[in-house]
């Protein structure tokens, strides 16, 4: 049986529920929570990437790519130039 905490975590993301448990995001985000932190697609994302917008991610493994939260906020910072 489910709690009411566990089903409201399935209906955010792993990242949102984090920030809301801890009051900031994580350091890592994985391309689906990374996306929606800066507000574009997940195919957007990689295009920023190719584009040189977006550092390339860290790749743990093969399989894996995570987004640097700092990286994110960087992005964001240049691009309505608060940084």
């Amino acid at each position: 049986m489910t709690t009411r905490i566990e089903s409201k975590a399935c209906s955010q993301n792993i990242a949102q529920f984090f920030a809301a448990k801890h009051g900031t995001y994580p350091p890592v985000l994985r391309p689906k929570d990374a996306a929606p932190y800066i507000g574009v697609s997940v195919p957007h994302l990689w295009r920023l990437v190719a584009d040189g917008k977006l550092p390339q991610p860290v790749k743990p493994s093969p399989a894996i790519s995570l987004f640097k939260t700092a990286d994110l906020d960087q992005y964001l910072s240049d691009l309505f130039g608060e940084g």
